[in-house]
């Protein structure tokens, strides 16, 4: 009876060691996974800034070249 008593009980610690181990390993990889994703958004982040600005000098142009056309229409009339 102690002999299977004592069977279960290393069966029981043994299980709840495994468990340990493997949520442990899960939380690194979580970890690991989300220094990954915390570096593309921010290489996302910048490049997301850079077309920003792109797209003010863009619009900086275009203002630029309406009024030129407006002038030269009023020029030309």
């Amino acid at each position: 009876m102690k002999n299977l008593l004592k069977g279960r009980m290393n069966i029981f610690i043994s299980l709840l060691l495994v468990v340990i181990f493997l949520s442990c390993s899960e939380q690194k990889e979580t970890s690991k996974e989300n220094s990954k994703n915390e570096k593309i958004i921010d290489s996302l982040l910048i490049k997301k800034s850079e077309k920003t600005s792109e797209i003010n000098e863009l619009n900086s142009e275009l203002d630029s070249l309406r009024k030129l056309r407006d002038s030269l229409q009023i020029i030309s009339k």
